[in-house]
């Protein structure tokens, strides 16, 4: 269906809120991507906490964030920047996992 309405094929997908079970794994029969990383921007609406909390993300992990809140927004500036000065380097899922074969079925919440 995403594909017919987007033109673009999903190879991979992200469970609302984390959450799926056996079926789920089944049907979408894709691999899941979690994250090591929330830095509950849904609860704390502060764009100062928000950048600190994704500012200490661990190299090669996923952070959750959501672009609805507009104090995440906010935050992205210092955090990319926080990033970066460490050395970091900003990249989509397809990108982190570049090279490496998904499995169907399993979970990854970080680059190992």
């Amino acid at each position: 269906m995403i594909l017919n309405i987007t033109g673009e094929e999903v190879n991979v997908m992200r469970p609302p809120y984390g959450s799926f079970n056996d079926i789920v794994k089944t049907k979408a029969n894709m691999p899941i991507i979690l994250w090591n990383l929330d830095p509950l921007d849904w609860k704390d609406r502060n764009a100062e906490t928000v950048a600190q909390r994704i500012s200490e993300a661990d190299i090669n992990g996923i952070v959750l964030a959501h672009d609805i809140h507009k104090t995440t927004v906010e935050a992205m500036p210092d955090v990319i920047s926080n990033l970066k000065s460490k050395g970091y380097h900003l990249v989509t899922i397809d990108n982190l996992f570049a090279g490496k074969e998904l499995v169907n079925g399993k979970t990854y919440s970080r680059r190992q």
